[in-house]
């Protein structure tokens, strides 16, 4: 049976939902366990069974990864190795640049109110920073890792949610708080902030940034086909067990239990990523009015289109992870020209209808992509 994996937007507001205290022990506690799972399951194979195709699943960055490898024709010690190398490279990354874990690089630039020393970062550090302010640029500020500010006032950060929509001067307020603009950052390994209570989250991007590493490392060890996915964004290679381009399911954006995993399309992928964000999972309501988690950072306000989700393809998992952040919050009217000007680059979008029924609307080179049928 082909691979399904539903591309929905349970993944999609990593740029604004940030764990509160027992959300952080949750997630050390389910890390621990399936940690203890990844051990288990490379001694599992370690002591001789041998089978295709492989595969693995753990904890990583607050969601669930997958990594399946087929045709590898390697024994179970070697398959062992690359497995607990995928998970210390996730581990690695997360160490480096989790908004969460209070040791991290990215923590300790947030902690600090300096804006005269610069802190010095990884290579992994500045590669995800140089794409996400690219994309701040292309997107004319609509991408912006420094939106923390905005998205706990609405009520989608850490403290959870506020019982009253804020209004313009609290606003205004948390807008002087934020923008890449006030980056200090020049490609030389080293991170600075012009106002001191800016703040970075790399959640929007640094899953898609992980899932091209974990790539780039089957690519290194000679693998022609696999398929990895964390918290929703997918890269494959080559073909799945049946000897057929990986197919992915892209399920409509719902909260009803009884259409959960309704399929809207079927894309075939070979050597490219795929990420999805969108609106419909995380929302407060004031006066029988949703406002959703996408907040526009130009304005402060969440958005007000029908977009209700974006999905991206394109050959980098983080750029596809950025992309589609910034068309959510562009909608499928700017959205659709926008990303018609990116190179090697399509976008599916899901509108909501005012029956609650959705419309669906496509570059010429993402319907290239999809199919029929599994």
């Amino acid at each position: 049976m082909p691979i399904r994996v539903f591309l929905t937007c349970f993944h999609s507001n990593l740029i604004f939902i940030m764990p509160n205290r027992i959300q952080q022990f949750k997630r050390r506690l389910i890390a621990f366990i399936l940690g203890v799972i990844v051990i288990a399951a490379a001694r599992w194979i370690y002591v001789g069974q041998h089978k295709e195709p492989f595969s693995f699943e753990a904890y990583t960055m607050g969601t669930m990864y997958h990594v399946k490898v087929v045709g590898a024709h390697v024994s179970g010690d070697v398959f062992k190795s690359w497995m607990l190398e995928c998970h210390q490279i996730l581990s690695d990354i997360e160490a480096d640049l989790s908004h969460y874990q209070k040791d991290s690089t990215l923590s300790k630039f947030n902690q600090s109110k300096d804006t005269k020393s610069l802190t010095v970062i990884s290579k992994d550090f500045e590669t995800i920073l140089t794409c996400a302010l690219n994309v701040y640029d292309l997107s004319n500020g609509l991408f912006d890792i420094t939106i923390a500010p905005l998205v706990d006032l609405w009520g989608f950060g850490a403290d959870g949610e506020t019982n009253k929509v804020p209004d313009k001067m609290e606003i205004e307020e948390a807008l002087n708080r934020i923008g890449s603009k006030n980056i200090i950052f020049r490609g030389d390994g080293h991170l600075g902030k012009s106002i001191p209570d800016l703040e970075i989250n790399l959640s929007a991007i640094a899953k898609g940034y992980a899932v091209d590493q974990l790539a780039a490392y089957l690519d290194q060890k000679q693998c022609e086909n696999y398929l990895i996915e964390i918290g929703g964004e997918v890269k494959t290679k080559g073909v799945n067990p049946d000897g057929e381009i990986w197919r992915l399911g892209i399920a409509e954006p719902t909260v009803s239990k009884e259409k959960e995993g309704n399929l809207l399309a079927i894309v075939s992928l070979d050597g490219r990523a795929l990420a999805t964000s969108g609106d419909y999972q995380n929302f407060i309501m004031d006066n029988g009015e949703p406002h959703s988690h996408i907040i526009n950072p130009m304005t402060g306000y969440p958005i007000q289109h029908r977009t209700a989700s974006v999905s991206v393809v394109t050959d980098s998992c983080m750029w596809a992870d950025a992309y589609a952040t910034a068309l959510s919050v562009m909608g499928v009217d700017m959205g659709l020209a926008w990303v018609e000007k990116l190179p090697n680059t399509d976008a599916y979008f899901v509108v909501r209808k005012n029956d609650g029924t959705f419309e669906t609307f496509m570059t010429d080179g993402f319907k290239d992509l999809v199919t029929e049928s599994w």
